[in-house]
């Protein structure tokens, strides 16, 4: 007996001839029921024809024409694999084709993005170590073309910056703002000690070191000089203060007359109390160089016998309407006193009242001239002044104090007087032989 089995998971659906052997355990029921299982299944129609040798009981030859839609449900019964495969999706942790990675997580900043790409500098996406990425190819911007944000000590210099060396040097400091002393930016590069903006006791203005000593005046350290040594007695104490007394004035002092004496032109403090005022030791022609010449006269003098204010005498003398001894002088609120500490007058106004109070009749050595009744007799009192009372300069001079041609005659101040014949009177004298003294003023420091 033949029977024919027909196997549906065969890819060609092929119906193999058995015939089963003496030996075969297998019952010829089984194999009806089989057939009987297989009849209920609608199978599609098989134009395969098979050949079977009977001396064999094998195949000898199939010839196999089949539907091709059952080949193909065969086939895929049979294998168990799809034809094509599922559609290919970034995330799924398989490196499909058009992806570059897929590391199958959602994190957008690793080295392969959520686009499955893998991550570069200027993709508009900050990956791994990236501070920044703005997709553009500007590299002056806030984030530079290496996806690294702009900062100062990058070396390139951006929006903000007046300089980027980097470090700190001469031309560019540490927070990449140019170089200058009272920036508040502490420059060791370009010599600064310190840098608060400004003087304090600690930095001296010009930022370096607060020093007494050092030349550099630091009132916030309670300086009220430096001379760049620490040796007293030069008028700068080696604590950086005024030395009041030294009878020098110095910066900040009104006067020094290098003594104690209140009664004089000078306080302990230095501050002024009166000027001085004298007549000339000495008699001169009346070509002594103009108002220039006369004062300079003065200040040899003083400077000779040691006053404290030498080197700021003015002579009361005037060159006609032009310069006269009212715009030359200072007009002092204080007392004017001889040498001997008399009292002239109590200032300017009263100096030039016509009436003084004593008559200035002391040298600048503090020697009094002969007392001679007040008239016209004694040269020795007599004085080149060119000037009326009030301090205006009188026309009739002796050429302006130039020189001694022509025939001239002016009048002479009296130092024996007291009242307004003390600068302008009647005595007449002769400009081209007569030889007379000068009044000489204090004056405040220049």
């Amino acid at each position: 007996m033949t029977h024919r089995i027909c196997i549906a998971i065969i890819t060609l659906a092929a119906c193999t001839p058995y015939s089963p052997s003496d030996g075969d355990t297998t019952s010829a029921s089984s194999w009806s029921d089989a057939e009987a299982t297989l009849s209920t299944t609608e199978i599609p129609a098989d134009t395969s024809t098979t050949t079977v040798d009977p001396t064999t009981s094998e195949p000898a030859a199939s010839t196999t024409t089949a539907d091709s839609t059952s080949i193909a449900t065969t086939e895929e019964a049979s294998t168990g694999e799809p034809s094509t495969g599922p559609t290919p999706a970034c995330g799924n942790a398989i490196v499909e084709a058009g992806e570059e990675c897929d590391d199958g997580d959602q994190d957008d900043g690793d080295p392969c993005t959520n686009s499955c790409t893998l991550a570069v500098c200027g993709d508009s996406i900050i990956g791994p170590r990236e501070t920044c990425d703005d997709g553009n190819a500007v590299d002056d911007d806030a984030c530079t073309n290496a996806c690294i944000l702009t900062t100062c000590g990058d070396g390139a210099v951006q929006a903000g910056e007046a300089c980027d060396d980097v470090v700190e040097t001469p031309e560019c400091n540490a927070n990449c703002t140019p170089v200058s002393c009272g920036d508040s930016v502490v420059n060791a590069a370009a010599g600064e000690d310190c840098d608060v903006g400004g003087e304090s006791p600690d930095c001296d203005a010009d930022c370096t070191a607060a020093s007494c000593g050092d030349g550099t005046l630091n009132a916030s350290a309670d300086e009220t000089c430096d001379d760049g040594d620490a040796i007293g007695g030069d008028g700068c104490s080696a604590d950086c203060t005024i030395e009041c007394g030294n009878g020098v004035i110095d910066e900040g002092e009104e006067c020094d007359d290098g003594n104690s004496d209140l009664a004089d032109t000078c306080d302990q403090a230095c501050k002024r109390l009166r000027f001085h005022v004298f007549v000339t030791s000495t008699k001169h022609a009346a070509n002594f160089g103009g108002v220039t010449g006369a004062d300079s006269l003065c200040n040899q003098l003083a400077v000779a016998a040691d006053l404290p204010g030498a080197g700021n005498f003015k002579a009361w003398i005037s060159a006609g309407g032009i310069q006269e001894a009212k715009s030359r002088l200072f007009h002092s609120a204080r007392p004017y006193i001889l040498l001997d500490n008399n009292k002239v007058a109590d200032n300017w106004t009263d100096l030039t009242d016509g009436n003084l109070d004593y008559q200035i009749n002391r040298t600048e050595a503090n020697v009094e001239l002969v007392t001679v009744p007040a008239n016209c007799g004694s040269p020795e009192t007599l004085v080149w002044t060119g000037t009326l009372a009030n301090g205006s300069g009188e026309i009739e001079n002796c050429h302006n104090w130039q020189t001694l041609d022509g025939y001239d005659d002016v009048y002479a101040g009296n130092s024996s007087r007291t009242d307004s014949g003390w600068t302008w009177g009647g005595c007449i004298v002769w400009c081209p032989t007569d030889q007379y003294r000068l009044y000489c003023i204090e004056q405040p420091p220049a």
